[in-house]
């Protein structure tokens, strides 16, 4: 395909795009396509090959400051069905967007049975309104040997494009029971190679509570007793 035919199937595909809407699983994509059709010189640039992810969205802000302003909620002010917090329990909705990076030093442990897959305490709560904590654990304290990268991903418009990972144990295989942020966005490059863990399919612990998972399948949060909700994936609620 030649340079002018290839730009205007870039065209086409953008306009496909447009047409399809505005979810964070094009987002990446739309901007990727749209920059080389507003600089179609760059087609074949080598440069523009080896930027990341993180690079491209850098330099389209818009479309990542649009998808932030959707939320109606950054726990400036709790809405009325809001559950009121006791006695060192937290409320979802009072955490911030964006969300807060919160280091915890308690007991993490998450486990098959009697494997156990991580142990740590030097966890990172990911904090944002609405949901419950998401523990990001550091590589350290991994057992690495049990984790193999798969494909896929999905797009967090607060800290980047996601890696899935397969926990392979000897007698079962965890598809995409892990994930973690490779090349997180500037301001989360904390988490960066940390990983979390979906306690729908492990057995979590905090300080020795079992974790109980968020509901709506595809959300990570760790449930507890200190904290409050309704959350988001409960019926009706979507932060």
């Amino acid at each position: 395909m030649n340079r002018i035919n290839a730009f205007f199937s870039l065209r086409s595909i953008l306009k496909a795009i447009e047409i399809a809407g505005n979810s964070l699983h094009i987002l990446a994509y739309r901007v990727y396509i749209e920059r080389i059709v507003n600089n179609n010189e760059q087609l074949f640039s080598s440069n523009f090959k080896n930027e990341s992810i993180s690079q491209i969205m850098a330099k389209a802000p818009d479309w990542i400051q649009k998808a932030r302003n959707k939320w109606k909620y950054t726990g400036k002010t709790r809405p009325d069905f809001a559950k009121e917090p006791g006695a060192g329990q937290e409320s979802v909705w009072d955490y911030p967007r964006p969300p807060k990076i919160d280091p915890d030093s308690r007991t993490i442990i998450v486990k098959h049975h009697d494997i156990v897959i991580a142990k740590t305490n030097n966890a990172i709560r990911i904090l944002e309104t609405a949901s419950p904590p998401t523990f990001y654990i550091p590589p350290s304290d991994l057992n690495l040997e049990l984790f193999k990268k798969v494909g896929g991903s999905s797009m967090c418009e607060w800290k980047g494009a996601a890696t899935y990972w397969d926990v392979v144990l000897s007698d079962k295989v965890f598809p995409k029971s892990a994930w973690s942020y490779e090349d997180p966005f500037e301001e989360y490059k904390t988490i960066k190679s940390y990983l979390s863990f979906y306690p729908a399919i492990f057995e979590c612990f905090i300080d020795g509570e079992r974790v109980q998972p968020q509901p709506g399948g595809f959300y990570g949060g760790w449930i507890t007793s200190e904290i409050v909700g309704p959350v988001k994936g409960e019926p009706g609620i979507s932060g």
